[in-house]
């Protein structure tokens, strides 16, 4: 990975380190803190990146592990901050956080983000103080909480299912935790700045900010540290869909010719209102549709008093063949909500007979979990995800895998209805929670994943479908065909056609879940009609040597022709890459 990790025991405890980010705080090899990193949000909730760190300070007496200067700059924010770790003791370690800012700007937050995990901790008892010194106790949330789990925190004590005892102190703001599976991150979160208090708010140049964290552990009186066994579970993969490009588009052959064999299961179109340009773009998707023999999701973000367009009527009454489903989401709260979306929603149904109706949001499961009261008339609920909501570097991506199995099982037992995905993305389509009234154009880099042409980008699609699998969810609609937010760019395959491809061609494949022991490491077992074989997939920059895989056959994926080719080696899953035993 492009994060060069350092690894560091202090005490009993080991963790990573890479430019201000603490992760992986373990005992004994298990996990009990997820992560510690500071942060500046901007005035539109943007994670304002750390673009230069000063030489890393190591030693500079014993009890000093950590101490290196940040730079955090993006747009009108410039910020210079100091972390520094120093242990205490054998048990005891303090985090400290310190800046100014060097011009004016709008911040939402600045400060700590301490990242907890969910499996070990999730349903369990804590014991926490408040700003009034009270002490109160409480449970981590099973369920996704959609609302702050934990307010006006000053120390927090806990002890997770492996019998780690952790105690936390928090100085210099109020601190408070959220439920970040809203999000598909796979972790509680506990950051400063509580969202009662007003945002977004100035920051004037010179001033300074101070926090400070301290870690006490105790390991597990019994000496014994597990958690409930693997369970693994079956599926198979979800029909998969592509939507339209942002802009307007004409395909050229050549793009035409690599879509249809690709053999994708549906297509996707969403428009924010009707337009002169929106209907040129539903024309040409419409053309799409019919040249490549495929029906299209049709989604429409409407404004309250907004009608439905004699224009889009009509071509959608013309074209009533070519939509599978169709959904409908108001487009200041992004939710298939309200009698104006009701109204407009039947009116669509009399005309599309054939197709389905989908609700939910266009946003993330956080917009569908906090919501009130939604529309009744669907068929099913849909959400989107993309893994880029809080964190963007490679190894968040794949710990936040998970995140994805969290959201769908939560979805299933609060709506009764079927889940699907209506967009998994690498990067957010657009910024559901911006402040600033400037509008932000789509295809502007905030939207753009340089990682879109990569193989990484590939493994993490798989990982996620692999999870969409396991929780049955029967539908997925993914990136754009075409560009920087596609599968191919003119006459270039991205990896991820041929791993979309790969996908497509197991679609009555059984798939059961594999317990792999190495960390950045992950697998499938799938079974059908004279089929039996694993995929191991390694998402790292470091080979892996996996024991004990009995096979007859070995091959590896070659994502520049969506070929496997057979190796020699049974037992090392090179970095980035995705292995066939059978």
């Amino acid at each position: 990975m492009a994060e060069e990790y350092r690894c560091i025991e202090t005490g009993k405890i080991s963790l990573l380190y890479y430019q201000g980010f603490f992760r992986k705080f373990s005992l004994k090899g298990n996990e009990f803190l997820r992560g510690l990193y500071p942060a500046v949000r901007d005035r539109d909730w943007g994670t304002v990146p750390c673009l230069h760190s000063a030489s890393l300070v190591s030693g500079s007496s014993p009890e000093t592990l950590i101490r290196e200067t940040l730079r955090f700059e993006q747009g009108p924010v410039c910020f210079h901050a100091e972390v520094r770790m120093t242990r205490l003791d054998e048990h005891e370690w303090e985090f400290l956080f310190e800046g100014n800012a060097i011009g004016d700007f709008y911040k939402n937050r600045i400060g700590w983000n301490l990242l907890l995990p969910i499996d070990s901790l999730k349903g369990r008892d804590l014991d926490f103080v408040d700003r009034e010194n009270r002490q109160i106790h409480g449970t981590f949330p099973a369920a996704i909480s959609p609302f702050q789990a934990l307010k006006d925190l000053k120390a927090l004590r806990f002890t997770d299912a492996r019998g780690i005892s952790v105690s936390l102190e928090f100085e210099g703001d109020l601190f408070e935790m959220e439920d970040q599976r809203n999000w598909t991150d796979a972790s509680y979160k506990i950051y400063s700045t509580p969202l009662d208090l007003p945002f977004p708010v100035k920051v004037f140049a010179g001033e300074t900010f101070r926090q400070r964290i301290r870690l006490g552990i105790d390991e597990p009186a019994t000496g014994k540290i597990s958690l409930p066994g693997f369970v693994p579970k079956r599926g198979v993969f979800p029909s998969l869909g592509l939507g339209a490009v942002s802009g307007h588009h004409s395909y050229r052959p050549g793009e035409i010719k690599a879509l249809r064999q690709l053999d994708i299961d549906f297509l996707g179109i969403h428009l924010d209102h009707y337009s002169r340009e929106e209907g040129k773009r539903l024309r040409e998707h419409f053309r799409l549709c019919n040249r490549l023999g495929k029906k299209t999701v049709l989604s429409i973000a409407l404004e309250k008093e907004e009608t439905l367009h004699p224009r889009l009527l009509s071509l959608i009454q013309s074209n009533s063949g070519n939509v599978k489903s169709l959904e409908l989401f108001d487009s200041r709260t992004f939710l298939c909500a309200g009698a104006h979306v009701e109204s407009r929603l039947k009116r669509l149904k009399q005309m599309l007979p054939a197709a389905r109706s989908g609700g939910g949001t266009f946003a993330y499961y956080a917009e569908l979990n906090r919501a009130q009261k939604l529309c009744e008339l669907v068929d099913y609920i849909a959400f989107s995800v993309s893994p880029q909501v809080h964190a963007f570097d490679d190894r968040s991506l794949i710990e936040n895998l998970e995140g994805i199995s969290y959201v769908l099982q939560d979805a299933k037992q609060k709506f009764d209805r079927e889940i699907q995905l209506n967009a998994l993305t690498l990067k957010q389509r657009m910024n559901f929670v911006a402040t600033s009234k400037d509008e932000v154009d789509k295809d502007s880099e905030q939207f753009i994943d340089k990682r879109q042409g990569t193989v990484f980008a590939a493994l993490w699609l798989l990982g996620a479908l692999k999870r969409c699998a396991l929780e049955v969810c029967p539908a997925v609609s993914l990136f754009e065909t075409i560009g920087c937010k596609g599968i191919l760019d003119s006459d270039r395959r991205f990896p991820l056609y041929y791993m979309i491809q790969e996908v497509l061609r197991h679609r009555s494949s059984v798939l059961s879940d594999l317990e792999l022991s190495a960390n950045l490491c992950d697998g499938l077992h799938l079974s059908g009609r004279q089929e039996d074989k694993r995929w191991i997939w390694n998402y790292g920059d470091e080979d892996i040597c996996l024991e004990g895989l009995k096979s007859e056959q070995a091959e590896v994926f070659d994502f520049t022709s969506g070929k496997w080719v057979a190796v020699a080696d049974r037992h090392t899953i090179a970095s980035k890459s995705l292995y066939q035993f059978t």
